[in-house]
């Protein structure tokens, strides 16, 4: 009797995937100014999409579709990891909101800033490390979330030395204009790369164990 090998795809990290993507490109093709009454409600409903769209992502790659797709196979820290890296950005938004803004106490957004960043860079280390020894992602690709956040952290501490010691003066504007640039970029480039990547490697068929063909072939 021969086995013929079940294909199946992943939808978890295609959708995931599909949700990274989205959260990266939905506010440069959609928050143009004249869109949705003006560009300030524009952005601030696309904004509130994007990060929808991105904590949602990181829930369903967390926890899969049906029981399946997890990337960090359900292990109780990595699961946390992503789901705390989800749940960041709408948290501080509501804070920010509740506390308004104080002259008289400027240092307060100040230091929620630096929390909030604390918080993310903690959490997106724990997570691309989970999901690199997980290996549930097929190697190399399983570090490529690692590979991201490193060319995102490289690139904005570029960025706030270089713009420190640029400073402010006239002639050095067309230099920040274009390492700001260069740091929206990548802040763009790496979830849509990403993204992709997910998409292709949950739509690609694998083997999942074997089915018996009847009636037996000789």
């Amino acid at each position: 009797m021969s086995d013929a090998a079940r294909m199946t795809t992943t939808p978890a990290w295609v959708w995931g995937g599909g949700l990274l993507l989205a959260s990266a490109v939905v506010p440069l093709v959609l928050g143009a100014p004249g869109l949705v009454g003006g560009p300030g409600i524009a952005n601030t409903l696309f904004a509130w999409l994007a990060m929808a769209a991105f904590s949602a992502a990181l829930v369903i790659f967390a926890f899969g579709l049906g029981g399946r797709g997890s990337v960090v196979a359900r292990r109780p820290w990595g699961v946390a990891a992503m789901v705390a890296l989800a749940a960041v950005g709408p948290v501080m938004w509501v804070v920010t909101g509740i506390l308004p803004y104080s002259d008289s106490d400027p240092q307060r957004y100040l230091i929620l800033g630096y929390v909030d960043l604390a918080v993310r860079f903690v959490a997106a280390l724990a997570t691309v490390v989970a999901i690199g020894r997980a290996r549930v992602v097929p190697p190399p690709w399983n570090w490529s979330p690692a590979w991201g956040l490193a060319a995102l952290v490289v690139v904005s501490v570029i960025t706030q030395v270089v713009g420190v010691a640029l400073g402010s003066a006239p002639e050095s504007q067309d230099a920040l204009s274009a390492l700001f640039g260069m740091s929206g970029l990548v802040s763009v480039a790496v979830p849509s790369l990403l993204g992709i990547l997910a998409i292709v490697l949950g739509s690609r068929a694998e083997p999942r164990g074997v089915v018996p063909v009847y009636p037996p072939q000789v």
